[in-house]
């Protein structure tokens, strides 16, 4: 089983590192061809589409997945048919009625966007919604089949297709706003086509889904409802940030591109390279579910702990890369100094952010949807009360610092959560200080490189400067970090005997 682990979160790191980095590329592509301020235009319209999408690909496709687990280890190869079957009933109904409302509520959507531009990208993103619905309902029964393969190929094939449309469409001479947004919708049905092929094509069915709508609903209704107050706290954020911005002394131009330089540009780079941690989240919530069917609690503990102790070890290697090399990256990648400051300020909440994401991954698994939800609002208390608190000053880099104080918050309560469910104790903090501590020097050894190689091309120096960065922390991990998990271990094993 550990084996079977390991390779499904190594197939999907490598598939996600894949999609991430084509939407990494496509997002430099865009905010060149854009400019700041229609980044942040669209930025918005994406925030509120978020919101829409969370409802429909959070909680269903989670809840299948954890139930086809179970089914698939019972050998109920009908209930898992009639549970795809009603997972398609709830997320095509749900996708058509929230499209409708999104056309016919244009006047207050309209004026709380701010922008009739951001209303009109937003419709040309409603299709995806629908064919999202579609396709996640079918990857919810894959992941309960740790098939992650398939769904993984669809999103490549959908950042490649927004890449191609946005390109052809571009050079033509059409509205790269439009197209941007268009390019999503057509890039989805193709990913969703994908996924439904191979389901029919390898022998699977569909059947009535009686008495298998209202089950799947409770299962998935507290996720979702967690997922979408996510997105609808993106959205607050993305309308409350350039209006703080402009409280501050900036216009309204001005605002959005701070925003647009951040929040589009800088934020989106700090998910890149911690794709293994997404991918043992996604992994986690099948194989949690199995060895709860199989009642193997010893299997259950060993997962979580060692995956939160990968995500801290993860976190603390990338650390480094952005403090040191934020200004250079910002400005190579985007051509714009302040992206790159503000990736460099928020660096360090890539430590609550990989355990936030983990620890969440692991709550769903062991039915702690509810408690997951509350300690999410609670650190989103946390992040506007930072925020306001500095009202009359703000700037995008206390949006940065009350980011990460709202991560680390919903952390540490989802951590006590788990602990309290397992009834054994998860000790993070030992290797959490390690982490970041060994982030320190590694830190430093990056930025002396980078700057010894200055007189080369910068592609060189940052290529160089990552390597040597990794090496170091990687030296610093096998010294301090590594002994104390093998000495969890021995302490573990001491106690069984």
């Amino acid at each position: 089983m550990k084996k079977n682990l390991l390779s499904a979160v190594l197939i999907l790191s490598v598939f996600s590192f894949i999609d991430r980095g084509l939407g990494f590329v496509f997002k430099i592509y865009l905010s060149r061809e854009l400019g700041a301020s229609a980044v942040g235009v669209y930025q918005v319209a994406v925030s509120l589409f978020l919101v829409l999408l969370s409802l429909l690909t959070s909680g269903i496709p989670l809840a299948i997945s954890k139930f086809t687990a179970k089914y698939s280890y019972e050998k109920k190869v009908a209930s898992e048919r009639a549970l795809v079957s009603a997972g398609l009933v709830i997320e095509c109904v749900l996708s058509g009625v929230i499209i409708i409302g999104v056309i016919l509520l244009k006047k207050p959507i309209t004026k709380m966007l701010a922008s009739d531009k951001s209303y009109t990208a937003l419709l040309f993103l409603l299709p995806a919604l629908f064919f999202s619905a579609i396709a996640s309902a079918i990857k919810g029964n894959l992941w309960g089949h740790e098939n992650f393969f398939i769904g993984s190929i669809g999103e490549i094939v959908e950042q490649s297709v927004r890449f191609g449309v946005c390109i052809a469409f571009f050079m033509l001479g059409f509205d790269k706003l439009a197209i941007t947004s268009l390019s999503l919708s057509v890039g989805c049905f193709f990913s969703m086509l994908i996924v439904l092929i191979y389901y029919i094509a390898k022998g699977s069915k569909f059947s009535r889904p009686n008495g298998y709508l209202a089950p799947l609903l409770r299962s998935s209704t507290p996720i979702t409802v967690s997922r979408a107050v996510s997105s609808v706290v993106g959205s607050i954020t993305a309308l409350v940030v350039p209006f703080l911005l402009m409280r501050s002394g900036l216009n309204e131009a001005e605002a959005l591109a701070q925003y647009g330089a951040s929040m589009g540009m800088a934020m989106p780079l700090l998910f890149l390279p911690i794709t293994v941690v997404g991918s043992m989240s996604f992994v986690l919530v099948p194989t949690l579910s199995s060895d709860s069917a199989r009642n193997d609690s010893d299997g259950a503990i060993n997962k979580i702990r060692s995956s939160i102790f990968a995500t801290v070890v993860i976190a603390g290697g990338c650390m480094p890369l952005f403090y040191s090399l934020g200004g250079a990256i910002g400005t190579f990648l985007y051509d714009n100094a302040l992206a790159g400051s503000f990736l460099s300020s928020v660096a360090w909440i890539l430590l609550p952010l990989s355990v936030e994401s983990i620890t969440s991954s692991q709550m769903n698994s062991l039915d702690l949807e509810k408690r997951a939800f509350v300690n999410y609002v609670i650190g989103a208390i946390c992040q506007f009360v930072v925020m306001f608190a500095c009202f009359s000053n703000f700037n995008i880099y206390i949006l940065g610092f009350a980011t990460g104080v709202s991560l680390t918050v919903t952390s540490v309560l989802n951590i006590f959560a788990i602990s309290k469910k397992v009834r054994r104790k998860i000790n993070v903090l030992p290797v959490t200080a390690l982490a970041f501590l060994g982030a320190i020097p590694t830190s430093f050894v990056c930025g002396c490189v980078f700057d010894m190689l200055s007189p080369c091309p910068i592609v060189l120096a940052l290529a160089i400067a990552s390597v040597v960065s990794t090496l170091f922390y990687l030296g610093i991990c096998f010294v301090f970090i590594l002994p104390l998990r093998y000495k969890t271990l021995a302490l573990k094993k001491k106690k069984v005997l």
